[in-house]
């Protein structure tokens, strides 16, 4: 019901069995599964409260696949000061072919920063992100403050405090440093109709190699490499240099070969031009 301030009071059943029939009106046409919840609206203080809560055994939209999807926010002062609180769990979440278990997204708000912190399980490893998003009218800032977690059984690190920025003009990232095994990863730029990205690789192994597909060489070094990216996002173009110290395969170490050091640079209109010895 409307109070005398215009503010709601009532609560609200929902049950969706079938979310395709709805796919339409949602412009989701492969949206599936089925929710249930209840919405609350309160009036408190002269303020306009909200709560939802809602549930769904298996929710689908394209590619991506929740079980037991949970959610649970409450948003205090909505014509106001806002104030978020917001829970979101999940027993599984498939993409395509990857899998993610026990997923947990929590938001607390601080004014007009968003505090979040996921937590998840991949390939029986721990992954965790925490981080704020914050709103203004030049658009979005999201800065990560912490990453951790494997692919491929290779350990994924955040050395340093990262930002993207998403504004009228494009998104800008800066990406200080990512560990990646025991070799680093580093971006900044932006992403626009035209690109400008610097990307640089420092002391990669390269036996990470072996964690995708096995070579069956054993192979051994690391290289260090940098690129710029320009161009379009439908026709970019990639400058870039790179050295490799200390390469070796099985083969030549038993044969007592002396390592290579790599060297070269390219574009992606090109052939690479190189040198080794």
């Amino acid at each position: 019901m409307i109070g005398e301030s215009g503010l709601l009071n009532g609560a609200f059943e929902l049950d969706f069995p079938d979310l395709a029939q709805l796919a339409p009106l949602l412009l989701q046409d492969a949206l599936a599964g089925s929710v249930k919840g209840r919405l609350v609206l309160e009036a408190v203080d002269q303020k306009q409260n909200v709560t939802l809560a809602l549930r769904s055994d298996q929710l689908a939209t394209g590619t991506v696949t929740a079980q037991n999807a949970v959610i649970d926010a409450q948003a205090l002062d909505i014509f106001g000061a806002i104030v978020l609180v917001c829970k979101v769990s999940t027993d599984a979440v498939k993409i395509a072919n990857e899998q993610v278990r026990d997923l947990r997204f929590d938001v607390n708000s601080e004014a007009d920063r968003y505090p979040f912190t996921l937590q998840a399980n991949y390939e029986g490893e721990a992954v965790r992100l925490k981080g704020a998003a914050q709103m203004s009218d030049e658009g979005v800032r999201v800065q990560l403050s912490e990453f951790s977690g494997r692919y491929q059984n290779i350990p994924l690190r955040l050395a340093e405090i990262a930002t993207i920025d998403q504004g009228t003009d494009g998104i800008k990232l800066e990406l200080p440093g990512l560990r990646v095994g025991a070799g680093r990863v580093s971006a900044s730029g932006t992403v626009a109709e035209r690109l400008n990205l610097n990307v640089r690789l420092e002391d990669m192994p390269l036996n990470l190699v072996e964690n995708f597909a096995s070579t069956g060489q054993d192979l051994e070094g690391d290289i260090s490499a940098t690129a710029k990216v320009t161009g379009s996002t439908s026709a970019p173009k990639i400058d870039y240099q790179y050295r490799a110290q200390g390469v070796s395969v099985a083969l030549s170490r038993t044969n007592q070969l002396s390592a290579l050091t790599l060297s070269g640079n390219g574009d992606t209109g090109q052939q690479p031009i190189g040198d080794g010895k």
